[in-house]
């Protein structure tokens, strides 16, 4: 890898910034245009550690804790976004394997994974089942030494070049918080397919698209973790996610904050009258304050990660508060570039499209706020 791991992780994260600024930032535009992710691209971000963050080195990867990670989450997102998100749901495959998996599937993947020699996608949404995965419709039926799964999943990000699926599905008949599993599925299982590219509103850059499963023979040493145990894998490594998708928020809001900066100091010398700015530095100072808050939350979901606790609730708080966080500070750099003929117009659209996605992926606002509602009345 290109970064050192002896250096500081301030050092590594001025050094990450550099390489993003470099590498990714002048693809995004282009990449919002086109609704295409670059392929050739994969190969840099394994060479420069961005797809190990979540794999330890005895696997080839650079994990060092997730408040690193979060860190290089939203420094990607300030300059290429649809990236950043490509490299959380990546990340969300490795975390899977590395916290659930056995030797011989940590030692058969997570090295690929780490360096970009293959890469990774999670298969949780289905139509009518987004934040509710226990609705799920996806089947895994046990036959002697194997799993046969059917089923249709939506907006898979990776969906399209993913090597490896951590696949959620029933491996009952009934219904509760036991009878979901994950299974590790690679692509060249015969009956998975890629479908339909989906046309986003926001992250166009990122490859999201329909997975089929129709009859996928998977062998039950392929089972990620005990059978039944799918819906609480996924919600724990779902809190990890969930803080990165708030950093790439937060990347989000800080990118739509010093677009709004440039313009007012331009203003400043423009002769903009000082009404109109004084009520442009109300707007920064409400920004600067939320992107504040937001990394302070994240901050303490790390540390509270770092000591081996789980951080449903602060998770919850961070995602929701961060995706409202990001559609303010998009919103209020809009409203701020309208006085000007500024040339970063488009570049805030697309800020406030990416925003508004950041309270749909990985559960919506409205989950997250009953997350948190259950712990503040249950004062756990």
């Amino acid at each position: 890898m290109d970064l050192e791991p002896k250096q500081s992780e301030q050092d590594r994260i001025r050094e990450i910034r550099r390489i993003c600024g470099e590498y990714l930032e002048p693809l995004a535009s282009a990449m919002d245009r086109s609704a295409d992710f670059p392929l050739e691209t994969l190969k840099l971000l394994g060479e420069f550690g961005f797809l190990g963050l979540q794999v330890p080195e005895e696997y080839k990867g650079c994990f060092s804790g997730d408040a690193y990670y979060y860190s290089v989450i939203e420094a990607m997102a300030e300059t290429s976004p649809a990236h950043a998100l490509t490299v959380i749901s990546h990340s969300l495959c490795c975390r899977l394997i590395r916290d659930f998996g056995t030797d011989s599937q940590k030692a058969a993947y997570l090295s690929g994974l780490a360096t970009g020699r293959i890469m990774g996608a999670v298969c949780m949404t289905e139509a009518g089942a987004g934040s509710d995965l226990n609705s799920i419709r996806t089947r895994a039926v046990k036959r002697k030494n194997r799993y046969v799964i059917d089923g249709r999943k939506l907006f898979i990000t990776n969906g399209g070049f993913a090597d490896v699926f951590v696949v959620l599905a029933s491996t009952s008949d009934q219904d509760g918080p036991f009878t979901k599993s994950l299974f590790i599925v690679p692509k060249t299982s015969k009956g998975i397919r890629s479908g339909k590219k989906e046309m986003k509103l926001g992250f166009r850059g990122a490859d999201t698209r329909e997975v089929i499963l129709d009859g996928v023979d998977v062998r039950s040493d392929l089972l990620l973790g005990r059978e039944g145990n799918g819906l609480i894998q996924m919600a724990r490594a779902m809190e990890g996610s969930r803080l990165a998708v708030a950093a790439m928020a937060l990347g989000l809001a800080e990118r739509s904050r010093r677009l709004a900066l440039k313009s007012v100091r331009f203003q400043e010398k423009d002769g903009t009258s000082e009404a109109v700015l004084e009520g442009h530095r109300m707007l920064l100072a409400e920004t600067a304050t939320e992107i504040m808050c937001v990394r302070l939350l994240i901050k303490r979901a790390a540390e509270v990660q770092a000591e081996g606790k789980p951080v449903t609730d602060l998770a919850a708080m961070a995602k929701w508060f961060s995706a409202e966080t990001a559609m303010r500070a998009a919103s209020n750099t809009l409203q701020i570039l309208a006085m000007t003929e500024d040339r970063h117009h488009r570049e805030a659209e697309r800020l406030f499209r990416d925003a508004k996605l950041c309270g749909i992926i990985e559960g919506t606002t409205e989950i997250q706020k009953k997350i948190v509602a259950r712990f503040a009345f249950t004062g756990d």
